[in-house]
């Protein structure tokens, strides 16, 4: 029920089709009006061969492209439920070499993003953990691999961090990279790899290196910038992102990042003009997250 509100939040009006396994998808859609691909009804085999066929499908272009037909918007992988994984085994006769294997390893097309969702505290349930990919736009693949390990991150989960953050070493030009590489460092305490790095990315800052970067990753840029006492930096990084806001790429922060920016902008006196994006900037944070902002 926390997700499916959770979820139409963010998507907002345009909705949601979901892959999922067939009681979440009720479950989402009785919650939260998410309409969903995989239900066992008999007026949907349908759409429940269609997911089999996305799960096992031998490659991602195969998979995306009845991803498309479909307008599939989010995949959701709950660590509770095996039935995506039966979908997969009624189409291959095996998980192994399936698309729904990729996903499950962490090999993620371009164009599929990992949403960050952290689960109320419910009794019994602290060890279960859900997945969420959104079907995005190809990135490139600085961007996607910043993107996985700002994820790992913002879910606590550090050691996957660091595995992430070890990819990024592949783009020590990209700005981006060097953000999340930062990132990572700091919260494993690597001092020494995050001298480094921050200075390979206040090198890259100089000789602007953030045109044609990215909104998300200017957000993170600002943080760590921020966190990292350089507010003269991070001030201007803050003013360009609630500059260029829009709808679009409030959704598409992760509640953590969407919550920071708005922090920086109150510390530095700055905000979106705009107030219905000011209203929606508030309402796509939680109540825990809005009452700290809220306090002086």
């Amino acid at each position: 029920r926390d997700l499916a509100r959770w979820l139409a939040r963010h998507v907002g009006i345009q909705g949601a089709v979901i892959l999922a396994p067939n009681n979440q998808t009720v479950t989402l859609h009785y919650f939260g009006g998410l309409r969903g691909l995989a239900t066992v009804s008999k007026d949907n085999m349908d759409g429940l061969g269609v997911a089999v066929r996305i799960l096992s499908a031998s490659t991602p272009e195969e998979a995306k492209e009845l991803i498309d037909q479909r307008g599939i918007t989010h995949i959701i992988i709950p660590s509770w439920d095996s039935y995506l994984e039966v979908y997969t085994r009624m189409g291959m006769g095996q998980v192994e070499g399936t698309f729904y294997a990729m996903l499950m390893h962490w090999q993620l097309p371009p164009w599929l993003k990992p949403v960050p969702y952290q689960f109320p505290t419910i009794a019994g349930l602290e060890k279960q953990s859900i997945t969420i990919l959104e079907v995005v736009d190809n990135q490139d693949d600085a961007a996607a691999a910043s993107r996985i390990a700002e994820y790992f991150l913002e879910m606590g989960q550090l050691d996957q961090a660091a595995g992430a953050g070890q990819a990024l070493r592949r783009y020590p030009a990209d700005l981006g990279a060097l953000t999340v590489r930062a990132e990572v460092e700091s919260a494993r305490d690597d001092q020494a790899n995050f001298a480094r790095t921050f200075e390979s990315l206040l090198r890259r800052l100089a000789g602007r290196g953030d045109r044609g970067l990215p909104w998300d990753r200017r957000v993170s840029l600002a943080v760590v910038l921020a966190r990292n006492k350089r507010a003269d930096l991070a001030r201007e990084q803050v003013r360009q992102c609630l500059a260029e806001v829009d709808e679009a790429k409030l959704r598409s922060l992760t509640t953590g990042s969407l919550y920071r920016l708005q922090v920086l902008g109150k510390a530095y006196g700055l905000q979106i003009a705009d107030r219905r994006l000011q209203q929606l900037a508030l309402d796509l944070l939680s109540a825990e997250f809005r009452n700290r902002l809220a306090q002086p």
